[in-house]
């Protein structure tokens, strides 16, 4: 095994599951709400707004996995 290589491999996972969670922490709960679901109506926003208050874990597990490529997109484009 190349240990050099899954060094970087690993090295480059960490990095993005940094912006993940910096962008989850440093952008507004409305603003990922409507990031990931345009404008919604009848409460649903203020569930996922719940959610977001609840943490990371708990955000992010009731995201689909659609929801969650579009998560992780946005924080690469934030954070470069």
């Amino acid at each position: 095994m190349n240990w050099e290589n899954e060094l970087k491999k690993a090295s480059k996972e960490v990095e993005i599951v940094t912006k993940v969670i910096n962008f989850f922490w440093n952008t507004s709960p409305t603003v990922l709400v409507e990031m990931l679901f345009g404008k919604v109506h009848g409460g649903y926003d203020q569930e996922w707004i719940s959610r977001y208050k609840q943490g990371f874990n708990v955000f992010w597990g009731y995201l689909d996995d659609s929801n969650r490529q579009k998560f992780v997109d946005a924080a690469m484009e934030q954070y470069g």
